[in-house]
């Protein structure tokens, strides 16, 4: 039924935006264990694409691509937001789905597919050589970060010129995530926070092959963005790269709702990751800073910060980097 209604809808705004819709996946089986418990597992997603196409004759080149875990979702999917605005302006958006929950891209079979999704679509489209732009809310800001590093480092000439990464409130320290993980379970104050905790400190002590303590090199290199990374060139791919970087460190919710201080929280990463750029010479690295009403401590939207983004005035910005 939920994928009858997401059809549906991805119908009418196809319609509506005047877009063309290219949709492909297949269903995965099998669960990914998320815990040491019998029923610590989680189902496989739908792995596969959805690609929105402007109306013909509009295109700019450009292609918008949000990396994910699960098909692409008109009501479940925030970034679907901005179709109002970059369709109409000639980008295309494409979504793509390793199937695999919670994918951190720990393996190099998700990196390796989402490499063949982008050149078989660009290919098949006719996009030669198009700008992209990688649009990330939460944890797609791990994997947007860890893609284009990873073009730097092993593609001569990438399918495409990197214009641009947008992130919006997405863990990048997982040495900071780890520590913030065995507070949650210490503190045992919120379900929703023990469960994400619990989880997390699982899937990166299986992966990275201990804690933080024992393994330390291995969860700095990891991490998209690390305090404790020394380097001083770590951001080398991102040079030459708009980035922004859309953060709201809500002190007062945080503390009341889950009772996290700010050091539990991603605005840190974010603000790190944006001076770091600056000290390395990107020009173009820029920090969005939302500023919490005390009294407002509706945050039941996992996704409320992008949200707060204007999406009109971030899709002209976009089309800045490309002129």
């Amino acid at each position: 039924m939920k994928v009858i209604l997401a059809f549906f809808l991805c119908t009418i705004l196809s319609k509506v935006l005047l877009a063309q819709v290219t949709e492909k996946y297949t269903p995965q089986q099998g669960n990914v264990r998320i815990g040491a418990g019998d029923k610590d597992v989680l189902k496989y997603n739908d792995k596969g694409y959805t690609l929105f196409s402007p109306e013909k004759g509009i295109s700019n080149n450009s292609v918008i691509i949000v990396l994910d875990d699960d098909r692409y979702d008109p009501v479940r999917t925030p970034e679907t937001q901005i179709h109002q605005y970059a369709l109409p302006k000639g980008f295309h958006i494409l979504y793509i789905s390793t199937g695999l929950p919670v994918d951190l891209y720990f393996s190099m079979e998700s990196i390796i597919y989402v490499e063949d999704v982008i050149s078989d679509v660009f290919r098949k489209s006719g996009l030669k050589e198009p700008n992209v732009f990688f649009l990330a809310v939460n944890l797609a800001g791990h994997r947007a970060l860890k893609m284009a590093d990873r073009y730097h480092r092993l593609h001569g000439a990438p399918p495409f010129r990197l214009k641009g990464v947008v992130l919006c409130d997405g863990v990048l320290d997982w040495v900071r995530m780890w520590y913030e993980c065995k507070k949650a379970v210490r503190d045992n104050f919120a379900e929703s926070s023990l469960f994400e905790a619990k989880m997390l400190i699982y899937l990166l002590e299986q992966n990275l092959g201990g804690t933080p303590t024992d393994k330390l090199p291995y969860y700095v290199e990891f991490s998209p963005y690390c305090y404790l990374n020394e380097s001083k060139h770590q951001f080398s791919y991102l040079t030459d790269v708009a980035v922004r970087a859309y953060t709201e460190p809500a002190p007062y919710y945080w503390m009341e709702a889950k009772r996290k201080g700010t050091f539990d929280t991603n605005y840190p990463d974010h603000v790190g990751l944006i001076n770091q750029l600056k000290l390395e010479g990107n020009t173009r690295a820029e920090l969005h800073v939302f500023t919490q009403d005390k009294n407002n401590m509706d945050r039941r939207n996992p996704d409320y910060t992008w949200g707060l983004v204007d999406k009109k005035e971030l899709v002209e910005w976009m089309l800045k980097q490309i002129k």
